[in-house]
C-alpha cells in the first residue's frame, strides 16, 4: 500500500482550498437544510401485537449505522453547552460553536471542528482564519497518515454517530460514550405503542434491562437507566431517545406506566432530524450528569450538543502518491 505524499505546493493549495470552503460554509446558501417533514400516512393500522421488536430493533441499528457514514458527506454546526456546579452550588456556563468540516480517507471519516464563536459572540476575523488554518493542518494530517487522529475513537463506524463526554478537573473517572446503538444492541425492549412526534408516526418502545457484562467501560452506565426509544414507522430510523436512572421512576411498576411516569428534568436525550431525503442526523444530544457522577462513570456536568445547519458537501483524498511538476528551464 502506498501512502500519500504532499508537495509543498500541493499543502498550500490544500489549505487554501479548506479556508475557501470554510468561509462558504457560513456565507453560502445552504444546500441541504432540513428536508421537508415527509409526514408518511397515518399507520393506526399496525398491529402492535405482531411487530417484530427484535427485527426492527436491528433494522434500526443498521439503518443508523448507514447514515452515521452519509453524514460525512455534510458540514454542520456544532454548539456545545457545558453547565457545571461549584461546591458552592453556584453554576457556570460555557457556550462554544464549531464549524464541522468532513475529511475522508480511504476507509476512515472524521469531522474537524473550528471554533467561531464563544458565548454566543463571534470571534474575530483574524481568530477565525486562524482556527481554519489549524484545522487545515490536522485535516493535512490525517490525509498523510491514513487515520483521522482529528477527534476521539468512538469505536467502529457501524454505529450512530456517537458523542465522547469526558470529566471535568478534579474527578475521578473516565466518561462516557453516548449513542443510540448500544442501547439497541444491549437492552430489553417491550410495551410497543403508535406515538406521533413531531408530525410522523412511531412506534415507542420501553427500553430497560441493559447488560454491562457486554459493555466496556465508558458504556456501563446503560445498566442502571430505563427509558424509551421512537422508531419512524417508515424510515425505521430511531427519531428520539430518553433515558435516566431506573430509580427516578421505580414507581412504574407496570411497563405501559414508564411513558407517564418519566421524569420531569431530562437526563439522557438523543434526537434526530430529517436533513436531506430520507438522511438523518443529530439534533441534540445531551447528558444531564449533575449530582450523577457515580452513574456515568465521573461525569458530573450538564453537556448539550446541538447540530444545525447542515450542508451537503463531498471530498475524498485519496491514496495515491502527488508528483512534484517537472522544473521549466530557466531562459538565459
Amino acid at each position: 500500500m502506498c501512502h500519500t505524499k504532499f508537495t509543498k505546493i500541493q499543502m498550500l493549495k490544500f489549505r487554501l482550498f479548506l479556508i475557501l470552503a470554510f468561509s462558504a460554509l457560513l456565507f453560502a446558501p445552504a444546500c441541504a437544510q432540513q428536508g421537508e417533514t415527509g409526514v408518511p400516512p397515518p399507520a393506526q393500522s399496525l398491529n402492535m401485537a405482531a411487530q417484530d421488536i427484535p427485527a426492527l430493533l436491528r433494522e434500526s441499528d443498521q439503518n443508523g449505522a448507514a447514515m452515521h457514514q452519509r453524514l460525512l458527506e455534510f458540514t454542520y454546526i456544532q454548539k456545545r453547552i457545558t453547565r457545571e456546579v461549584s461546591a458552592k452550588d453556584k453554576v457556570s456556563e460555557r457556550v462554544r460553536e464549531f464549524e464541522a468540516y468532513p475529511v475522508k480517507t480511504e476507509g476512515r471519516h472524521r469531522h474537524v471542528l473550528s471554533l467561531i464563536k464563544k458565548d454566543g459572540l463571534a470571534l474575530s476575523e483574524k481568530q477565525i482564519e486562524e482556527n481554519r488554518l489549524v484545522a487545515a493542518a490536522e485535516m493535512e494530517k490525517a490525509a498523510q497518515e491514513e487515520i483521522a487522529t482529528v477527534t476521539p475513537e468512538t469505536g467502529d463506524s457501524e454505529k450512530y454517530i456517537t458523542a465522547g463526554i469526558g470529566i471535568g478537573p478534579g474527578q475521578t473517572g473516565e466518561g462516557i460514550w453516548l449513542g443510540v446503538s448500544q442501547f439497541l444492541r444491549q437492552c430489553r425492549f417491550d410495551a410497543p405503542r403508535l406515538v406521533q412526534l413531531a408530525g410522523r408516526e412511531t412506534i415507542a418502545l420501553r427500553l430497560y434491562s441493559c447488560d454491562s457484562n457486554l459493555l466496556g467501560a465508558r458504556e456501563r452506565y446503560l445498566a442502571k437507566l430505563t427509558g424509551i426509544v421512537w422508531i419512524d414507522v417508515v424510515d425505521k430510523v430511531v427519531v428520539r431517545l430518553e433515558a435516566w436512572p431506573t430509580a427516578l421512576t421505580s414507581g412504574a411498576e407496570r411497563p405501559k406506566d414508564i411513558f407517564t411516569e418519566r421524569p420531569a428534568n431530562e437526563v439522557i436525550v438523543y434526537e434526530q432530524q430529517r436533513v436531506q431525503g430520507d438522511i438523518w442526523a443529530p439534533r441534540r444530544i445531551r447528558l444531564n450528569g449533575i449530582g450523577k457522577a457515580a452513574v456515568f462513570n465521573g461525569v458530573d456536568k450538564d453537556m448539550v450538543f446541538e447540530f444545525t445547519d447542515y450542508r451537503h458537501f463531498s471530498t475524498e483524498i485519496k491514496e495515491t502518491e502527488i508528483v512534484a511538476p517537472k522544473k521549466k528551464p530557466i531562459p538565459f
